[in-house]
């Protein structure tokens, strides 16, 4: 069961502009019962799990008809009324484990799944079919749109790197000169298209961290996110100051005992840490920023709530 941390705040160097850190979670199901795990923790509602249908590891939500989409290692599901009732939208995927969503906010009837196995599948009615995009990774942990050009999309995978369509999908290339190959994260800068933050987990043949390129993959570099660089499990762009970028790293034990946020206000140039201790039980899993004037970061953790 989810467990209560006290709140706390932490803030960036005296002369800059300060964040207040607020932490939440989505609770994962954890192959439970429904029976066994259901009911409101806090200030938060339970909203599943689902049927007892496995964890949910990726959530998508279209603001023009406020649909819900959580996915996990059992499918995709589907809410129209907040999360009161859910029906299976998984038709059409071969494979049910599904690692990441994301949904074209221009046409919201299409999104696009990454799944553990069985490559990247999209949908054009809502999630009422699934179709396979040949060519994409096999193993795809990570997904994101080009904002402004929404039939550009880029995957990352298991061991790959990442790879990139510009025709919604139909046809997929692989990106070379990418030193990071386990990929975990891809944010896209929302006002400068070829501008792309790739962050990834070590593996025999590459190093952990954090890469950026500025021309759409042409080229990347990577980023020198200090010592005290980690594995990355969520990268962010601040979509109201697109120079501001977010990192979340699992803990290392060679540099630090603690996960760790870091925060850039200079696209990557230097670095920051934005929450100098986290509890060493954390388990980050996502990061979002809220676009409103309050600029708001919420840092998701496995099995953990913390309340501001």
């Amino acid at each position: 069961m989810a467990t209560l941390v006290e709140p706390f705040y932490s803030f960036l160097p005296s002369g800059r502009h300060s964040f207040r850190l607020f932490v939440f979670l989505v609770t994962a199901a954890l192959l439970l019962p429904c029976s066994a795990f259901a009911g409101d923790v806090g200030g938060w509602k339970s909203l599943g799990p689902l049927g007892a249908r496995g964890s949910v590891l990726a959530i998508a939500i279209d603001r023009g008809s406020g649909a819900t989409y959580v996915a996990g290692q059992s499918g995709v599901s589907k809410s129209v009324d907040g999360g009161a009732t859910w029906v299976d939208a998984s038709n059409g995927l071969t494979t049910r484990w599904v690692e990441t969503l994301v949904l074209d906010s221009r046409s919201p009837f299409v999104l696009y799944a990454g799944t553990f196995g069985g490559g990247v599948f999209k949908t054009i009615d809502a999630g009422s079919s699934w179709i396979p995009l040949p060519g994409s990774p096999a193993h795809a942990r990570a997904l994101a749109i080009v904002p402004l050009t929404p039939s550009i999309l880029y995957a990352g995978s298991n061991g790959e790197g990442v790879f990139k369509t510009t025709d919604g999908g139909a046809t997929w290339a692989h990106i070379d000169g990418l030193a990071v190959r386990t990929i975990s994260a891809i944010a896209v800068d929302p006002r400068a298209s070829g501008t792309v933050y790739v962050g990834g987990s070590q593996d025999f043949a590459s190093p952990k961290g954090l890469a950026k390129t500025t021309d759409g993959g042409e080229t990347w570099k990577l980023v020198d996110l200090g010592p005290a660089s980690s594995s990355i499990v969520s990268v962010v762009v601040d979509p109201s100051s697109p120079s501001t970028v977010y990192v979340a790293q699992l803990a290392d034990s060679r540099y630090a005992s603690t996960p760790t946020v870091m925060v850039s206000m200079d696209g990557g140039e230097t670095w920051f840490s934005l929450v100098n201790s986290l509890p060493r039980f954390i388990a980050p899993t996502a990061l979002a920023v809220d676009p409103g004037p309050s600029r708001k970061v919420y840092l998701a953790a496995y099995r953990t709530i913390f309340q501001s």
